[in-house]
């Protein structure tokens, strides 16, 4: 019986254990924007995001190219919603203070597919601000929509 036990609470163990985390993967890829983000999360009462990393390449040229190529930190993922059926990003990368003002901001708002659990479609919106010598130093707001595919394991 006391074997029987112990091998119940092995087994529980282990599944449990299988089942701590979650992975999230993201991408987008279009003539606009290409980029990829990973997350890990806990997936317990209160687990929030565990590990992160995204990287964003914007290929319309009349971006700076300081603002072209983007790898994103954990601390600049502004805000996150993995819950339900929603997996939600927003990351946010600020110039330094001692250059030009600009910023990029990338939202990322998926759905989770009915025909596949693993598997989430939705839209990215990407921000960007940057001053545009041909007005004279004033700031040009760009705008760009696409499509986002995300991953669950």
């Amino acid at each position: 019986m006391r074997r029987i036990i112990a091998i119940s609470f092995a087994l529980v163990a282990f599944i449990s254990e299988s089942h701590a985390s979650a992975g999230v993967s993201c991408r987008a890829e279009d003539a606009s924007v290409k980029f990829g983000l990973s997350a890990a999360f806990g997936r317990g009462i209160g687990g929030g995001m565990v590990n992160f990393g995204a990287m964003l390449q914007i290929l319309t040229q009349t971006v700076p190219a300081d603002l072209r190529a983007l790898n994103f930190e954990r601390s600049e993922a502004s805000q996150v919603w993995f819950y339900d059926r929603d997996i939600k990003f927003q990351l946010h990368h600020e110039r330094p203070s001692d250059g030009p003002p600009g910023y990029v901001d990338l939202v990322v708002e998926t759905r989770q597919s009915p025909r596949d659990e693993s598997f989430y479609r939705g839209r990215y919106v990407l921000s960007v601000l940057f001053p545009d010598a041909k007005s004279g130093g004033g700031e040009k707001p760009l705008e760009l929509r696409g499509r986002v595919q995300c991953a669950v394991d």
